[in-house]
Protein backbone atom coordinates (compact mmCIF):
# COMPACT_ATOMS: atom_id res chain seq x y z
CA UNK A 1 0.00 0.00 0.00
CA UNK A 2 1.38 3.31 -0.81
CA UNK A 3 2.03 5.26 2.57
CA UNK A 4 3.16 8.65 0.49
CA UNK A 5 1.71 10.11 -2.58
CA UNK A 6 3.86 12.83 -2.74
CA UNK A 7 7.42 13.87 -4.47
CA UNK A 8 7.50 11.07 -7.21
CA UNK A 9 9.65 11.11 -10.07
CA UNK A 10 11.46 13.22 -9.31
CA UNK A 11 14.45 12.88 -11.10
CA UNK A 12 17.92 14.00 -10.91
CA UNK A 13 19.22 15.86 -14.06
CA UNK A 14 21.44 18.70 -11.95
CA UNK A 15 22.53 19.52 -8.73
CA UNK A 16 20.22 22.86 -8.77
CA UNK A 17 17.87 21.47 -10.86
CA UNK A 18 17.30 18.47 -7.91
CA UNK A 19 17.46 20.45 -5.66
CA UNK A 20 15.04 23.56 -6.50
CA UNK A 21 12.33 20.58 -7.37
CA UNK A 22 12.62 18.58 -4.49
CA UNK A 23 12.28 22.14 -2.87
CA UNK A 24 9.25 23.45 -4.88
CA UNK A 25 7.33 19.71 -4.56
CA UNK A 26 7.41 19.65 -0.68
CA UNK A 27 6.44 23.43 -0.72
CA UNK A 28 3.14 22.63 -2.85
CA UNK A 29 2.94 19.88 -0.08
CA UNK A 30 3.04 21.94 3.12
CA UNK A 31 2.31 25.52 2.14
CA UNK A 32 -1.36 26.60 2.88
CA UNK A 33 -2.51 29.48 1.76
CA UNK A 34 -3.34 31.80 5.14
CA UNK A 35 -5.83 34.07 3.50
CA UNK A 36 -7.96 30.89 3.41
CA UNK A 37 -8.17 31.07 7.69
CA UNK A 38 -8.75 34.39 7.61
CA UNK A 39 -11.67 34.96 5.48
CA UNK A 40 -14.96 35.58 6.13
CA UNK A 41 -17.08 33.37 7.27
CA UNK A 42 -19.94 31.86 5.24
CA UNK A 43 -23.20 31.38 6.46
CA UNK A 44 -24.53 27.76 4.97
CA UNK A 45 -27.79 26.26 5.32
CA UNK A 46 -27.75 22.19 5.18
CA UNK A 47 -31.83 22.65 4.67
CA UNK A 48 -30.94 23.83 0.91
CA UNK A 49 -27.05 23.56 0.28
CA UNK A 50 -26.46 21.16 -2.57
CA UNK A 51 -22.31 21.79 -2.07
CA UNK A 52 -19.74 22.96 0.98
CA UNK A 53 -17.67 25.67 -0.21
CA UNK A 54 -14.19 25.96 1.08
CA UNK A 55 -13.23 28.21 3.46
CA UNK A 56 -14.81 29.64 6.52
CA UNK A 57 -18.30 28.62 7.79
CA UNK A 58 -20.81 28.78 9.97
CA UNK A 59 -23.60 26.72 10.50
CA UNK A 60 -26.39 26.44 11.97
CA UNK A 61 -27.71 22.97 13.00
CA UNK A 62 -30.37 22.45 15.57
CA UNK A 63 -29.84 25.06 17.51
CA UNK A 64 -25.81 24.93 17.96
CA UNK A 65 -23.77 27.08 15.58
CA UNK A 66 -20.59 25.30 14.68
CA UNK A 67 -17.90 27.66 13.45
CA UNK A 68 -15.92 25.58 10.87
CA UNK A 69 -12.78 25.55 8.43
CA UNK A 70 -13.60 22.97 5.47
CA UNK A 71 -11.82 22.30 1.96
CA UNK A 72 -13.03 19.91 -0.10
CA UNK A 73 -10.85 17.01 -2.13
CA UNK A 74 -12.79 14.40 -4.60
CA UNK A 75 -11.21 11.66 -2.32
CA UNK A 76 -13.98 10.52 -0.59
CA UNK A 77 -12.73 10.47 2.76
CA UNK A 78 -13.53 13.24 5.35
CA UNK A 79 -11.09 14.09 8.53
CA UNK A 80 -12.55 15.87 10.81
CA UNK A 81 -10.43 17.91 13.27
CA UNK A 82 -11.63 18.70 16.71
CA UNK A 83 -9.85 21.07 18.85
CA UNK A 84 -8.43 21.09 22.43
CA UNK A 85 -7.47 24.07 25.18
CA UNK A 86 -7.54 27.71 24.25
CA UNK A 87 -3.63 28.04 25.26
CA UNK A 88 -0.68 28.83 23.53
CA UNK A 89 0.07 32.03 21.28
CA UNK A 90 -2.17 33.65 19.11
CA UNK A 91 -4.86 31.22 20.45
CA UNK A 92 -8.56 32.72 20.65
CA UNK A 93 -11.95 31.77 19.26
CA UNK A 94 -13.27 30.56 16.85
CA UNK A 95 -9.92 28.07 16.60
CA UNK A 96 -8.89 25.67 14.00
CA UNK A 97 -5.92 24.02 15.13
CA UNK A 98 -4.11 21.69 12.53
CA UNK A 99 -6.19 23.48 9.75
CA UNK A 100 -3.08 23.85 7.81
CA UNK A 101 -3.37 19.86 6.80
CA UNK A 102 -5.60 20.19 4.57
CA UNK A 103 -2.96 20.34 2.20
CA UNK A 104 -1.43 16.72 2.59
CA UNK A 105 -4.45 14.81 4.09
CA UNK A 106 -5.90 12.52 1.36
CA UNK A 107 -9.49 13.65 2.23
CA UNK A 108 -11.34 16.30 2.40
CA UNK A 109 -11.17 18.54 5.75
CA UNK A 110 -13.46 19.63 7.96
CA UNK A 111 -12.11 21.28 11.39
CA UNK A 112 -14.64 22.59 14.12
CA UNK A 113 -14.38 24.96 16.50
CA UNK A 114 -15.50 23.82 20.11
CA UNK A 115 -19.13 25.24 20.36
CA UNK A 116 -18.13 25.41 24.23
CA UNK A 117 -16.32 28.53 24.16
CA UNK A 118 -19.36 30.10 22.80
CA UNK A 119 -21.18 28.59 25.21
CA UNK A 120 -19.11 29.60 28.29
CA UNK A 121 -16.55 32.49 27.42
CA UNK A 122 -14.55 31.54 30.34
CA UNK A 123 -14.11 28.46 29.49
CA UNK A 124 -10.18 27.51 28.22
CA UNK A 125 -11.06 23.52 27.69
CA UNK A 126 -14.54 22.51 26.81
CA UNK A 127 -14.01 18.88 25.38
CA UNK A 128 -16.99 19.56 23.17
CA UNK A 129 -19.06 18.79 26.52
CA UNK A 130 -22.30 20.33 26.51
CA UNK A 131 -24.44 20.48 29.53
CA UNK A 132 -26.82 18.39 31.63
CA UNK A 133 -29.58 18.75 29.34
CA UNK A 134 -27.22 18.79 26.31
CA UNK A 135 -25.08 16.11 24.72
CA UNK A 136 -22.91 18.36 22.30
CA UNK A 137 -20.66 15.42 21.52
CA UNK A 138 -23.78 13.52 19.78
CA UNK A 139 -25.25 16.74 18.33
CA UNK A 140 -21.42 17.03 16.57
CA UNK A 141 -21.67 13.93 14.73
CA UNK A 142 -24.82 13.93 13.76
CA UNK A 143 -23.66 17.55 12.52
CA UNK A 144 -21.09 15.25 10.94
CA UNK A 145 -22.73 12.97 9.33
CA UNK A 146 -25.01 15.68 7.89
CA UNK A 147 -21.41 17.24 6.09
CA UNK A 148 -20.50 13.72 4.94
CA UNK A 149 -23.89 13.08 3.18
CA UNK A 150 -23.89 16.41 1.24
CA UNK A 151 -20.63 15.85 0.24
CA UNK A 152 -20.82 11.52 -0.46
CA UNK A 153 -18.71 10.27 2.36
CA UNK A 154 -20.07 7.13 4.16
CA UNK A 155 -19.96 6.64 7.49
CA UNK A 156 -16.99 4.45 7.97
CA UNK A 157 -14.65 6.93 5.40
CA UNK A 158 -15.21 9.45 8.67
CA UNK A 159 -11.62 9.90 10.53
CA UNK A 160 -11.76 11.98 13.88
CA UNK A 161 -8.29 13.65 14.72
CA UNK A 162 -7.62 15.61 17.68
CA UNK A 163 -4.80 16.06 20.74
CA UNK A 164 -5.25 16.36 24.01
CA UNK A 165 -9.08 17.43 24.76
CA UNK A 166 -9.28 17.38 21.04
CA UNK A 167 -8.04 13.71 21.59
CA UNK A 168 -10.94 12.80 23.82
CA UNK A 169 -13.91 14.78 21.35
CA UNK A 170 -12.66 13.01 18.64
CA UNK A 171 -13.02 9.61 20.21
CA UNK A 172 -16.45 10.22 21.80
CA UNK A 173 -17.53 11.64 18.68
CA UNK A 174 -16.08 9.26 16.50
CA UNK A 175 -17.76 6.32 18.35
CA UNK A 176 -21.62 8.25 17.80
CA UNK A 177 -21.19 7.17 14.41
CA UNK A 178 -21.06 3.52 13.46
CA UNK A 179 -17.64 2.88 11.35
CA UNK A 180 -16.23 5.93 12.02
CA UNK A 181 -12.60 6.60 13.46
CA UNK A 182 -10.72 7.85 15.48
CA UNK A 183 -7.06 9.34 15.66
CA UNK A 184 -6.52 10.96 19.12
CA UNK A 185 -2.98 12.08 20.42
CA UNK A 186 -2.28 12.29 24.15
CA UNK A 187 -6.01 12.24 24.61
CA UNK A 188 -7.64 12.61 28.07
CA UNK A 189 -9.71 9.90 29.21
CA UNK A 190 -10.90 9.61 32.40
CA UNK A 191 -12.13 13.32 32.52
CA UNK A 192 -11.97 13.95 36.05
CA UNK A 193 -8.51 12.36 36.38
CA UNK A 194 -6.98 15.47 34.03
CA UNK A 195 -5.91 17.40 36.78
CA UNK A 196 -4.64 20.43 35.05
CA UNK A 197 -8.53 21.31 34.34
CA UNK A 198 -11.19 19.35 35.38
CA UNK A 199 -11.70 21.25 38.51
CA UNK A 200 -11.95 24.21 37.13
CA UNK A 201 -14.08 23.24 34.18
CA UNK A 202 -16.62 21.84 37.14
CA UNK A 203 -16.46 25.24 38.56
CA UNK A 204 -17.14 27.01 35.63
CA UNK A 205 -20.02 24.87 34.43
CA UNK A 206 -21.56 23.28 37.08
CA UNK A 207 -20.77 20.01 36.00
CA UNK A 208 -19.42 16.96 38.03
CA UNK A 209 -17.62 15.12 36.11
CA UNK A 210 -16.87 12.52 38.74
CA UNK A 211 -20.43 10.70 38.51
CA UNK A 212 -21.82 8.30 36.33
CA UNK A 213 -22.81 9.93 32.71
CA UNK A 214 -25.84 8.88 31.00
CA UNK A 215 -23.70 9.39 28.17
CA UNK A 216 -20.37 8.31 28.65
CA UNK A 217 -18.92 11.35 28.25
CA UNK A 218 -16.50 11.46 31.81
CA UNK A 219 -15.30 8.51 30.25
CA UNK A 220 -14.71 7.32 27.11
CA UNK A 221 -13.01 3.82 27.62
CA UNK A 222 -16.80 2.57 27.44
CA UNK A 223 -16.95 3.26 23.83
CA UNK A 224 -13.21 1.71 23.40
CA UNK A 225 -15.08 -1.35 25.00
CA UNK A 226 -18.63 -1.53 23.48
CA UNK A 227 -17.92 0.26 20.31
CA UNK A 228 -16.42 -2.67 17.83
CA UNK A 229 -17.14 -1.56 14.63
CA UNK A 230 -15.40 1.88 15.09
CA UNK A 231 -11.83 1.95 15.11
CA UNK A 232 -9.47 3.95 17.35
CA UNK A 233 -5.60 5.15 16.89
CA UNK A 234 -4.22 6.62 20.25
CA UNK A 235 -0.56 8.28 20.00
CA UNK A 236 0.64 8.91 22.96
CA UNK A 237 4.40 10.16 24.20
CA UNK A 238 5.38 7.58 26.44
CA UNK A 239 7.29 10.72 28.58
CA UNK A 240 4.31 12.32 29.68
CA UNK A 241 3.57 10.83 33.24
CA UNK A 242 -0.14 12.46 32.88
CA UNK A 243 -1.24 10.84 29.40
CA UNK A 244 0.60 7.20 30.28
CA UNK A 245 -1.80 7.05 33.15
CA UNK A 246 -4.39 7.64 31.20
CA UNK A 247 -2.84 4.57 28.98
CA UNK A 248 -3.17 2.56 32.38
CA UNK A 249 -6.92 3.79 32.70
CA UNK A 250 -7.24 1.75 29.77
CA UNK A 251 -4.89 -0.88 30.09
CA UNK A 252 -6.74 -1.77 33.83
CA UNK A 253 -10.05 -1.61 31.96
CA UNK A 254 -9.10 -3.84 29.35
CA UNK A 255 -6.76 -6.13 30.65
CA UNK A 256 -4.08 -5.06 28.40
CA UNK A 257 -0.46 -4.64 28.63
CA UNK A 258 1.33 -2.18 26.64
CA UNK A 259 4.94 -2.13 25.20
CA UNK A 260 6.97 0.57 23.25
CA UNK A 261 6.03 1.21 19.63
CA UNK A 262 2.43 -0.12 18.25
CA UNK A 263 0.22 -2.32 19.93
CA UNK A 264 -3.27 -3.54 18.45
CA UNK A 265 -6.40 -4.74 20.69
CA UNK A 266 -8.79 -5.77 18.18
CA UNK A 267 -10.17 -2.70 17.42
CA UNK A 268 -8.03 -0.03 19.26
CA UNK A 269 -4.55 0.74 18.51
CA UNK A 270 -1.83 2.50 21.29
CA UNK A 271 0.98 3.76 19.77
CA UNK A 272 3.60 5.07 22.30
CA UNK A 273 6.49 7.10 21.34
CA UNK A 274 9.30 8.85 22.97
CA UNK A 275 9.72 12.87 22.59
CA UNK A 276 11.57 14.89 24.18
CA UNK A 277 11.63 19.01 24.30
CA UNK A 278 12.00 19.94 27.59
CA UNK A 279 11.74 22.19 29.11
CA UNK A 280 10.74 24.24 25.71
CA UNK A 281 7.72 22.42 25.68
CA UNK A 282 5.76 19.82 28.01
CA UNK A 283 5.78 16.31 27.55
CA UNK A 284 2.30 16.65 26.83
CA UNK A 285 2.57 19.01 23.66
CA UNK A 286 5.32 17.73 21.84
CA UNK A 287 2.85 15.71 19.56
CA UNK A 288 2.93 14.93 15.65
CA UNK A 289 4.83 16.75 13.10
CA UNK A 290 3.34 16.13 9.53
CA UNK A 291 5.63 13.23 8.36
CA UNK A 292 3.78 11.03 10.85
CA UNK A 293 0.26 11.88 9.90
CA UNK A 294 0.89 9.79 6.89
CA UNK A 295 1.70 6.99 9.07
CA UNK A 296 -1.60 7.78 10.31
CA UNK A 297 -3.33 7.31 7.28
CA UNK A 298 -1.54 4.19 6.87
CA UNK A 299 -2.71 2.28 9.68
CA UNK A 300 -6.15 4.09 9.50
CA UNK A 301 -6.42 2.52 5.39
CA UNK A 302 -4.71 -0.99 6.35
CA UNK A 303 -5.95 -4.62 7.71
CA UNK A 304 -4.61 -3.85 11.54
CA UNK A 305 -3.66 -7.57 11.82
CA UNK A 306 -1.36 -7.19 9.28
CA UNK A 307 0.21 -4.33 10.84
CA UNK A 308 1.21 -6.51 13.95
CA UNK A 309 3.95 -8.02 11.67
CA UNK A 310 5.54 -4.38 11.69
CA UNK A 311 6.03 -3.92 14.97
CA UNK A 312 10.05 -3.20 14.08
CA UNK A 313 8.97 -0.96 11.50
CA UNK A 314 7.13 1.45 14.49
CA UNK A 315 10.02 0.93 16.90
CA UNK A 316 12.04 2.26 14.51
CA UNK A 317 9.96 5.03 13.14
CA UNK A 318 9.76 6.00 17.26
CA UNK A 319 13.74 6.03 17.21
CA UNK A 320 13.58 8.51 14.26
CA UNK A 321 11.59 11.03 15.40
CA UNK A 322 13.11 10.33 19.25
CA UNK A 323 16.33 11.72 17.53
CA UNK A 324 14.81 14.21 15.41
CA UNK A 325 13.36 15.58 18.57
CA UNK A 326 16.86 15.12 20.53
CA UNK A 327 18.27 17.43 17.72
CA UNK A 328 15.48 19.83 17.88
CA UNK A 329 16.22 20.32 21.64
CA UNK A 330 19.65 20.77 21.24
CA UNK A 331 19.79 23.84 19.08
CA UNK A 332 17.11 24.94 21.20
CA UNK A 333 19.73 25.28 23.69
CA UNK A 334 21.60 27.61 21.72
CA UNK A 335 21.69 31.02 23.10
CA UNK A 336 19.49 33.11 20.59
CA UNK A 337 22.12 36.01 19.62
CA UNK A 338 19.45 38.29 17.96
CA UNK A 339 16.38 38.10 21.07
CA UNK A 340 19.32 39.48 23.48
CA UNK A 341 19.99 41.91 21.53
CA UNK A 342 16.30 43.02 20.88
CA UNK A 343 16.25 42.51 24.97
CA UNK A 344 19.06 44.95 25.84
CA UNK A 345 17.77 47.26 23.01
CA UNK A 346 14.14 47.99 25.07
CA UNK A 347 15.68 49.24 27.61
CA UNK A 348 13.90 47.21 30.54
CA UNK A 349 15.11 45.19 33.15
CA UNK A 350 14.76 41.30 32.69
CA UNK A 351 12.79 39.12 35.16
CA UNK A 352 11.97 35.73 35.44
CA UNK A 353 8.17 34.67 37.23
CA UNK A 354 7.72 31.75 38.67
CA UNK A 355 10.44 29.09 40.52
CA UNK A 356 10.13 25.34 40.20
CA UNK A 357 11.27 22.26 38.53
CA UNK A 358 11.12 23.89 35.26
CA UNK A 359 12.43 27.12 36.11
CA UNK A 360 15.72 25.52 37.44
CA UNK A 361 15.84 23.16 33.72
CA UNK A 362 15.31 26.80 31.93
CA UNK A 363 18.25 27.98 34.13
CA UNK A 364 20.58 25.44 33.56
CA UNK A 365 19.39 24.93 29.62
CA UNK A 366 19.54 28.78 28.95
CA UNK A 367 20.09 31.35 31.27
CA UNK A 368 22.65 30.30 33.31
CA UNK A 369 22.06 33.02 35.74
CA UNK A 370 25.13 32.50 37.76
CA UNK A 371 27.98 32.09 35.33
CA UNK A 372 27.56 33.81 31.71
CA UNK A 373 23.45 34.99 32.38
CA UNK A 374 23.03 35.05 28.52
CA UNK A 375 19.40 37.07 28.97
CA UNK A 376 20.89 39.58 32.19
CA UNK A 377 18.50 38.15 34.30
CA UNK A 378 17.99 41.15 36.89
CA UNK A 379 15.33 40.39 39.35
CA UNK A 380 13.48 36.81 40.11
CA UNK A 381 9.35 37.44 40.99
CA UNK A 382 7.07 34.62 42.32
CA UNK A 383 3.89 34.01 44.30
CA UNK A 384 4.77 32.21 47.04
CA UNK A 385 5.24 33.62 50.31
CA UNK A 386 7.72 31.40 51.70
CA UNK A 387 10.07 31.83 49.48
CA UNK A 388 10.08 36.01 49.59
CA UNK A 389 13.32 37.12 50.18
CA UNK A 390 15.45 33.83 49.46
CA UNK A 391 17.79 33.83 47.58
CA UNK A 392 17.78 31.96 43.89
CA UNK A 393 21.48 31.75 41.91
CA UNK A 394 22.30 35.08 43.75
CA UNK A 395 19.33 36.71 43.27
CA UNK A 396 16.78 37.77 45.84
CA UNK A 397 13.06 36.62 45.50
CA UNK A 398 11.08 39.27 45.21
CA UNK A 399 7.08 38.80 45.42
CA UNK A 400 4.85 40.35 42.74
CA UNK A 401 3.32 43.04 45.44
CA UNK A 402 6.76 44.43 46.14
CA UNK A 403 6.70 45.47 42.08
CA UNK A 404 6.40 49.11 41.88
CA UNK A 405 6.07 49.31 38.29
CA UNK A 406 5.88 46.43 35.96
CA UNK A 407 6.49 48.40 32.84
CA UNK A 408 9.97 48.65 34.12
CA UNK A 409 10.61 45.11 33.61
CA UNK A 410 10.87 42.26 30.75
CA UNK A 411 9.02 39.23 32.25
CA UNK A 412 10.00 35.95 31.15
CA UNK A 413 7.74 33.27 32.60
CA UNK A 414 9.57 30.08 33.78
CA UNK A 415 6.43 27.89 35.37
CA UNK A 416 4.90 25.09 33.72
CA UNK A 417 1.46 26.02 35.10
CA UNK A 418 -1.50 26.60 32.56
CA UNK A 419 -0.70 30.45 31.59
CA UNK A 420 -4.12 31.23 32.69
CA UNK A 421 -3.14 30.20 36.44
CA UNK A 422 -0.73 32.94 35.80
CA UNK A 423 -2.20 35.89 34.31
Amino acid sequence: MDCFQYMKDIYFESYEQFTNEVDIARNNMLKADTNEICKIPICVDLNTAQELPDGRLDIQYEGTNFECFFHYKEVKVLYIFLNGAITGKGANVPMFSRWSYYKFMNGSLLNISDPMYRMNDELKLGWYYGTEELDLQQRTADFVVKIADLIGVKKSSIIFVGSSGGGYASIVCASRIAGAKSIAINPQIVLKEWDPYSTEFTKITGISLSHDDKWHRNNPIYFLQNCVDNRYLLFVNLRSKLDMHQVNNICHAMNKRVKYGLNIFGNVAIWLYDADLTPWLDYHDVQENYSLCFLFEFIMNSPWEKLEQLSSFFRLINEFYYDMRKIEQYWRKTPNISRLMQIQSINRKIAIFGLGEYAEKLNDELFCIEEQNYYHVQYVIDNDLQKQGSVYHGISVMHPSEIENWMDLYIIITSSRFYIQIC
